[in-house]
């Protein structure tokens, strides 16, 4: 790994009984990786995850990211708060000719004036490609998904791989997760054989024309993770994420390159899976398109998408510059290029003549944690911008509750008063009270 975990990991403690202690029966734990997102100024709160839910009997490797692992060696350095602040102004003032889709994120796109109000303008904006860097290193260290980048055939695939968790966290390094009541949940409620993608919190936007635009305007629904609450992969998301694409270009369509036959239901799922990606490449949302090598999988796209526009770099950008948070940049990979997208063989076999483009939107495949959702609605008298609905464990740590909040340890005066050890998720915590939820869970 380019920037190794900062911390050492500890070793897997032996098996507990998910049942009561009273029950003979033993339950076997699913295999979970976190991947902990942080600073290297900030080392005690991973070193707070590490020693609570880390030590959890279903957790086999803890992960802690930091500056270490960016792509961009020194983006803090480099980037100065008065070239963050034209990122900003570049991003939100971008072209809105130029894909659609983009413009619709990069409206999302931090303001320069709350960008400065930050204790470290530079360093927030360098951490928005941090996860994804993060996750580069970890998959090409540990988990080995690339058969021969060559092999230009529809049997590519990295669902052999056995280094694949079952569950994949990732979380920002104030996230506490509460592996006792969380563990059986994601069992019982997203299964690793299915391709589930989960936010501990979802942010639901939906946004409708303004009076002054044409009759044609469509309204914009979209989902992205709240992201420091964390985002949950399965292992089935994760085949997918990591399986190679390989599509054939020419000046006005892209087709998916496949074998004469496809029999089985993997290599009929494998075909869908590249048809949907090929499309979705040739509408090239977010302007990704050039970036795309053949055999690239989702992640290594976004990946190179992000590296291929470095912030200190912003007066060398593209039209497309690099203008998402982390968390839209999760959001697009995850429902354009269907990763937690349900494969039903039925419906493909009647689509498999046609093209796709109608199917390769956006879909509600990116889902809450056990519903939990922040509803944001804008321009409607009845919910007016600003005055968010907070579901489930979105409540454990929302920013709104500290408009004063500058760092990692002023969190106890707002939200921390309803995460006990009842609550799943909680973000922005301290490791204090990491410790003491994690303590009050083994009495």
């Amino acid at each position: 790994m380019k920037g190794a975990p900062t911390l050492p990991e500890l070793p897997r403690p032996p098996h507990r009984p998910l049942s009561s202690p009273s029950s003979s029966s033993q339950t076997v734990w699913p295999v979970i990786d976190i991947l902990s997102v942080g600073s290297r100024w900030l080392p005690e709160l991973q070193s707070a995850q590490q020693v609570t839910f880390g030590s959890h009997a279903s957790v086999r490797h803890f992960y802690a990211a930091t500056e270490s692992d960016d792509t961009e060696v020194d983006c803090h350095a480099k980037v100065s708060s008065n070239r963050a602040q034209r990122i900003a102004l570049r991003c939100r003032n971008r072209d809105k000719s130029q894909f659609p889709m983009l413009h619709h994120l990069a409206k999302r796109f931090i303001m320069a004036s709350k960008l400065v109000q930050k204790a470290n303008p530079a360093g927030w904006l360098c951490a928005q490609k941090r996860p994804l860097d993060a996750l580069t290193n970890l998959v090409e260290k540990y988990y080995h998904p690339y058969d021969n980048p060559t092999t230009n055939t529809s049997t590519t695939t990295a669902t052999t791989n056995n280094n694949l968790p079952d569950y994949l966290w990732i979380v920002d390094d104030d996230t506490w997760v509460n592996f006792p009541l969380v563990v059986p949940f994601l069992q019982a409620t997203y299964p690793s054989t299915e391709p589930h993608v989960v936010a501990g919190c979802l942010i639901v936007l939906d946004e409708q024309p303004k009076q002054n635009q044409p009759p044609q305007s469509k309204p914009f629904h979209f989902a992205f993770p709240y992201g420091g609450f964390g985002l949950l992969f399965t292992r089935k998301s994760l085949q997918r994420l990591l399986q190679p694409i390989y599509c054939h270009y020419n000046s006005t369509t892209t087709t998916t390159t496949t074998t004469t036959t496809t029999t089985t239901h993997q290599e009929v799922e494998h075909e869908w899976f590249q048809r949907l990606a090929c499309e979705q490449l040739q509408q090239n949302g977010i302007g990704e398109r050039p970036v795309f090598r053949q055999g690239m999988n989702a992640l290594q796209l976004l990946h190179a998408y992000a590296a291929n526009q470095p912030y200190h770099k912003v007066t060398e950008w593209n039209d497309a510059g690099y203008c998402l948070h982390s968390d839209t940049a999760w959001a697009y990979l995850i429902q354009y290029y269907h990763l937690a997208t349900p494969f039903r063989p039925q419906t493909w076999k009647s689509l498999r003549s046609s093209s796709l483009s109608s199917s390769s939107s956006s879909s509600s495949s990116l889902v809450g944690y056990n519903a939990s959702q922040i509803q944001f609605w804008s321009r409607d008298k009845n919910h007016p911008r600003g005055n968010p609905n907070l579901f489930g464990q979105c409540v454990h740590g929302h920013e709104t509750m500290t408009p004063n909040y500058r760092g990692a340890f002023i969190h106890e005066t707002f939200g921390n008063a309803k995460c006990n050890r009842t609550a799943h998720l909680c973000h922005r915590i301290t490791p204090e009270h990491m410790k003491y939820l994690h303590t009050s869970n083994e009495k």
